[in-house]
C-alpha cells in the first residue's frame, strides 16, 4: 500500500502523493485537512512520511479501532458469522456495490481457493485500517 502512495519510488510520501492516494481512495478533503493529516503523520517533521511513520500509525490505528470497527466493517463480508469470506458472500458484495457485471464477477473468483480468499480478506483489513487511520487523524485534529 506505501508503495502505491509513493509513486515516485523515493521511500516517502509527499503531501502531493498523500492528497493523490487519498483522492484515489474517493476522499474528498480539503487541502488544509490533508496538511493536517499529513503533519500528524509526519512524526520527524521534514515534510514527508517515509515507511515506518506511515506503518507505525497504520498500526496505531489498526490497534486502536480493530475489534469494534472492524468486526462491523467485516460483517459486510461475513454474513454467516464463520470469519471466513465465502465464495457466495464474496459475489454477493461484489454485486451489490457495483463491483463489475456478473461476468467479471465470475472471472475475478475463478480458480480463488480458500487460501486466496483469506488473502484477500487480509488486504481488505489492510485498506480498512489504511481508511480508520484516515479518520483517526481527522478526529485528533478536529478536521472534517
Amino acid at each position: 500500500m506505501f508503495k502505491n502512495i509513493d509513486t515516485d519510488g523515493s521511500g516517502t510520501i509527499t503531501v502531493e502523493e498523500f492528497r493523490d492516494g487519498l483522492a484515489r481512495l474517493g476522499s474528498k478533503q480539503t487541502e488544509a485537512e490533508i496538511k493536517q493529516l499529513m503533519d500528524a503523520a509526519d512524526v520527524d517533521k521534514i515534510g514527508t512520511i517515509d515507511y515506518i511513520e506511515f506503518r507505525t500509525n497504520i498500526e496505531h490505528q489498526c490497534r486502536f479501532e480493530r475489534e469494534d470497527k472492524i468486526a462491523n466493517a467485516c460483517q459486510v463480508f461475513n454474513k454467516d458469522g464463520s470469519r471466513f469470506i465465502t465464495r457466495d458472500e464474496l459475489r454477493q458484495v461484489m454485486t451489490k456495490y457495483g463491483m463489475g457485471d456478473e461476468a467479471t464477477i465470475d472471472e475475478a473468483m475463478e480458480g480463488l481457493d480458500t487460501d486466496e480468499l483469506i488473502f484477500f480478506f487480509k488486504i481488505l483489513i489492510t485498506l480498512l485500517c489504511l481508511l480508520l487511520f484516515i479518520l483517526h487523524m481527522i478526529s485528533l485534529n478536529g478536521v472534517g
